[in-house]
């Protein structure tokens, strides 16, 4: 568009240039401040002639023929004294060496002072002549006014008189309708009728010509065509062509193809080009302003311009400004002429044949509008237009060839600029030759709005645009449709076949757009050059996208290579933006709208970052820093073969991406990368990745540093060692169950999770009582842990312990050198959006310690449970242990003794067990059987008091035992709640013995063969249960293995199918008795 605006103002200067020529009465001799005086050269009876010559008297600058020439007489026949009568007036103005200007009418009148003596008031013709100088003081031509201005060539063979038959070659003329009154007293020129102008350029018809001079200041006062119906220039495109070639700083028309190569770009946009001083004044013409009435409407092929007012800003040259003398007198002239010496009669050299046209009758009987050619300037407005100096304070212009113009609306109608089928509306156009800068400002419009063929359709609050230095500047808060950005949603089939149809993206700022251009050659018309977008700028509230792509930011920095080629002339070299920015982009065939789960990434700032490949550009790194998030959505087949989304999102304060050429086909990542693979992603200085859709829950990792290779799935997290010296784990979380390490390295695949070193795993052991809520376990290790996604398994290996959190009643703990802790998922509630990971199974091996123990508020140990074996397994499902080989276990009771009770009834103390084959707990039913080899001792925490000893002395004297043992190959032991305050649940977990509160042993069932040890009393049988609670033991047998009892309580032994033995008492008493019972004295 600057370009065609050029084209106005140039030939706009033409035709304003038409009614320049006034110069013959304001120029050369009139512009120094006097009056002319003119000599008489010739008087006969063809004419007279009157001359003015320079001072040396080397060259003509003035000549005034008429064929009559006589003194004025008014109604009576009297003399008017110096008005004269003029018949054929013919007035040539040598305009240096090369132009003339030439005027001739019917008849005219002069008012003149005659300058000395030696005339005649009757001699020579008719009316005489009283001097043979003369100085004007204004007059009048009448009928057929006619001036010519041109070369000298263009007026033909030299007979006395310049012929005007013919049209000359460079000439321009202009015709009066009626008289032309010019007063060089009062300096004015005017002539009420119409005016037509004709030029191998430029034609024009008006009416009503005025000008105003002073020859003091040597400036033009003023200038006004009451009537300017319509100026064309002809050709204004061709015969200008040169003012908008390319130059050194980057300008060009692109369709002749005669640009310069491109200059570098430089990564910042260059300053704003320098402007002409308004303070300084330069050498050169004075300045004028030119002012087209109203409507104006001004067109060059498919280009026009059309505003309420329009001003032109242009520098003047007047008179001899900046002239050479006119031509040299003939060889025969012997001297110049003295003061008031007649100077001798001379000839002008004659001039080349001319090229004559068309006949001039001919030329002004055509309309302008008959002439109008496609690459014709046409200006036409309504009313006057007015030239006048330039006002103090009035922009400088840099030289003679500088001009300005503006366009400038009003309300509800604005400036319009029309190329081909794009417009642009504005309050305000402006442009300045000298800085080649345009501005369109709103002024009374509400917006600046135009069509650019890179941004499309442009609604904005400004635009400047330096020509020289290809800058262009449009002010927000501004909204840009671009209709062939090439977005368009990724794997959109639809699309795809409709590519000429592709969405439009909309660009808005809030502040400002900065575009650099270059000069390149255009990949569609090998050998021409185009214009292209080599940087752009946006700041303030930037947004830029469609329905599938979007980024948002403060500010925009985008740096574009011109590639050459057709398919892809443009590619992103660099990208930075300024926050807080936000990149939004489509899953395949969805849009960026929340609900379509659109992929993106945000952050304080964003920088994208390319390498060669070749000679093209491509996508090499993304960098991010400031309250980075980061999204993306991977497609998977839960159960059942329903398709799922699966969405990684990762939180950081700085994260960079390596990229490499597209591989292989991902949609997903090309929505977001275009054609790019995600090659490495690195985040650093504290890292929170969330994952959903691998698994019921959540998948929440956090760390110091994340680094992700992402074609091969696979990621490492990494903690950070804090100044005190301890590492502060990176951690894996899934709802409550978590996996923490100094690393983490995760393989998405799998999902696979693995940690070498030391860390620990937290995942929840569910209520084992009720009322209560599931309760944390924690597992620490010192060698390694891997995790498996898909089968919910860990495996953890050195230094094991695992522990159950969140109890302060209790403590419960499990150690081993190696642990498989197993995940099962839950059902989900009603009330739960999501299912649960708990707990499935524990198996533990090697060196395998089970604790759990229970305390009053003062940390005093009340109850316990030990174990120890080569490995354990526990199964969540059926809340039961199992220990499949030897292994030894302890039960503690330490409760006080209730108020009031039996001494002698004290089952409080140290149960402990050992086994040879296995053991299993059922945790629900309260079980613990014992398999091969058991033994089982009892010590009471005080020794229990029984019935008399033999032989003692009183009654009080009661016997003590410190010791039950209880021998058998199988032995079934049960465990009960404590009736007491903290009773609990029994509890088989091995993490969490000690969870079921306050426990004690109520009995033990032996069989396959068993033997009790109270103190010197023995018990066998088939089988034995004891009662620990009542103190009491049943042994019972059979007819071919009956039960027995030995010992201090029967004074021998006593064989039965049953033996009932109250130890507190030290009784015994028998079903079905085989032999002599002795009891104690």
């Amino acid at each position: 568009m600057h370009k065609k605006i050029l084209l106005f103002v140039v030939g706009l200067l033409l035709a304003v240039g038409a009614f320049f020529i006034y110069q013959w009465l304001t120029g050369w001799t009139f512009m120094k401040g006097q009056r002319p005086t003119l000599v008489l050269t010739t008087q006969d009876s063809k004419g007279v002639t009157y001359e003015q010559w320079t001072k040396d008297g080397k060259a003509i600058e003035y000549e005034l023929k008429a064929e009559g020439f006589s003194q004025a007489r008014d109604a009576n026949g009297k003399l008017i004294p110096g008005q004269y009568v003029l018949v054929q007036p013919r007035v040539t103005y040598y305009m240096g060496k090369r132009d003339i200007i030439y005027m001739r009418a019917d008849s005219g009148t002069l008012r003149a002072d005659t300058v000395g003596g030696g005339g005649t008031a009757g001699g020579g013709m008719a009316g005489g002549l009283s001097s043979q100088k003369m100085s004007p003081r204004g007059g009048r031509l009448h009928g057929n006014v006619m001036i010519a201005f041109g070369p000298r060539d263009s007026f033909g063979e030299w007979t006395g008189d310049w012929k005007l038959e013919r049209m000359g070659e460079g000439q321009t003329l202009i015709k009066f309708e009626k008289d032309i009154e010019f007063n060089w007293l009062d300096r004015i020129v005017q002539s009420p009728g119409a005016v037509q102008v004709r030029s191998d350029r430029v034609a024009f018809d008006g009416a009503g010509l005025t000008f105003a001079f002073s020859p003091e200041q040597r400036v033009l006062q003023y200038l006004r065509i009451d009537k300017g119906d319509k100026i064309i220039v002809k050709q204004a495109v061709k015969g200008f062509g040169g003012m908008l070639a390319p130059t050194a700083a980057g300008n060009g028309n692109a369709a002749t193809g005669s640009a310069p190569a491109p200059q570098p770009a430089a990564t910042q946009l260059a300053e704003t080009p320098a402007i002409p001083s308004a303070t300084t004044r330069p050498d050169g013409p004075p300045t004028y302003r030119i002012q087209f009435g109203r409507d104006v409407h001004a067109q060059v092929g498919t280009f026009s311009l059309s505003s309420e007012n329009l001003y032109l800003l242009a520098k003047v040259a007047m008179g001899n400004f900046d002239r050479s003398p006119g031509p040299e007198p003939a060889a025969t002239r012997a001297a110049a002429p003295v003061a008031d010496a007649a100077p001798v009669a001379t000839t002008i050299e004659k001039p080349k044949p001319a090229k004559l046209g068309p006949l001039v009758s001919e030329v002004f009987a055509r309309r302008p509008q008959d002439q109008v050619g496609p690459e014709d300037l046409v200006v036409t407005w309504v009313g006057s237009m007015e030239m006048r100096p330039a006002e103090a304070g009035t922009l400088q212009l840099a030289d003679a060839r500088d001009v300005a113009i503006e366009a400038v609306g009003i309300a509800g109608k604005p400036v319009v600029v029309r190329d081909g089928p794009n417009t642009g509306k504005a309050g305000r156009v402006w442009f300045h030759q000298a800085s080649r800068r345009v501005e369109l400002e709103p002024g009374t419009h509400e917006q600046v709005a135009f069509d650019h063929p890179q941004l499309g359709r442009v609604t904005c609050m400004g635009v400047t645009y330096w020509q020289d230095a290809m800058k262009l500047r449009l002010l927000g808060p501004a909204r840009a449709e671009i209709i062939n950005a090439g977005f368009q949603p990724q794997g959109d089939a639809a699309a795809a076949d409709k590519a000429d149809k592709k969405e439009p993206v909309i660009a808005t700022w809030g502040k400002s757009l900065d575009m650099q251009m270059e000069m390149v050659d255009d990949p569609k018309s090998p050998g021409k050059k185009t214009a292209a977008v080599r940087q752009a700028v946006l700041v303030g509230q930037v947004g830029i996208g469609n329905s599938t792509f979007a980024i948002t930011g403060n500010s925009l920095d985008v740096l574009v290579a011109n590639t050459g080629d057709k398919k892809s002339p443009q590619v992103l070299e660099k990208l930075v933006a300024t926050g807080p920015v936000t990149v939004l982009s489509a899953r395949p065939g969805s849009t960026i709208a929340d609900a379509d789960r659109p992929v993106g990434m945000s952050a304080q700032s964003l920088e994208v970052l390319t390498q060669l490949a070749g000679k093209v550009p491509v996508l090499s790194s993304i960098n991010m820093s400031g309250d980075v998030v980061a999204w993306t959505y991977s497609q998977s087949t839960a159960e059942g073969g329903k398709k799922q989304l699966n969405r990684q999102l990762i939180r950081t304060p700085k994260m960079e991406v390596d990229l490499s050429p597209r591989q292989k086909t991902n949609a997903e990542v090309a929505a977001a990368f275009g054609d790019a693979d995600i090659k490495e992603m690195r985040a650093f200085d504290g890292v929170k990745l969330e994952l959903d859709g691998y698994g019921p829950q959540q998948i929440v990792a956090t760390a110091h540093t994340l680094t992700a290779d992402a074609q091969n799935g696979k990621a490492v997290l990494e903690g950070v060692v804090q100044p005190n010296g301890v590492v502060r784990f990176a951690r894996f979380i899934q709802g409550e169950n978590q996996i923490a390490g100094a690393k983490i390295m995760l393989d998405q695949d799998g999902p696979r999770l693995e940690v070498p070193g030391n860390g620990d795993f937290i995942f929840v052991q569910p209520a084992q009582r009720a009322g209560d809520q599931p309760s944390p376990v924690q597992v620490t290790w010192s060698r390694s842990m891997v995790y498996d996604g898909k089968t919910l398994r860990a495996d953890i290996e050195g230094g094991v312990k695992a522990r159950l959190l969140g109890r302060e009643d209790q403590e419960s703990e499990l150690r081993a050198d190696q642990l498989a802790v197993l995940l099962q998922q839950e059902a989900a509630k009603a009330n739960e959006r999501n299912t649960r990971i708990s707990l499935k199974q524990i198996i533990a091996t090697k060196d395998v310690v089970a604790t759990g123990a229970t305390f009053d508020a003062n940390k005093k140990p009340i109850t316990g449970v030990f174990m120890k074996a080569g490995k354990l397994a526990y199964t969540e499902a059926t809340r039961s242990l199992e220990i499949p080989m030897a292994g030894t276990m302890l039960v503690e009771d330490y409760r006080d003794p209730p108020a009031g009770a039996d001494p002698g009834n004290e089952a409080r103390g140290q149960t402990a067990f050992s086994w040879g084959e296995s053991l299993v707990y059922a945790g629900d039913a309260g079980t613990i059987t014992f398999k091969k080899d058991v033994r089982m001792i009892h010590v009471p925490t005080k020794p229990l008091r029984v019935g008399n000893e033999p032989g003692a002395k009183n009654q009080n004297e009661f016997a003590q035992i410190n010791r039950i043992e209880l021998n058998t190959q199988r032995l079934v032991a049960t465990m009960l709640q404590s009736k007491d305050k903290g009773g609990g649940e029994t509890v088989a977990s091995p993490v969490a013995l000690g969870s079921g509160g306050n426990q004690k042993l109520a009995k033990v069932v032996a069989d396959n063969g068993a033997a009790l040890s109270v103190d010197k009393t023995d018990l066998a049988g088939t089988s034995i249960e004891y009662d620990a609670l009542a103190q009491t033991a049943t042994a019972s047998g059979s007819r071919e293995a009956p039960a027995t009892i030995n010992g201090e309580a029967v004074r021998g032994v006593v064989s039965a199918d049953r033996v009932f033995y109250n130890i507190a008492k030290r009784e015994a008493t028998f079903d079905n008795i085989r032999g002599t019972v002795t009891t104690p004295e």
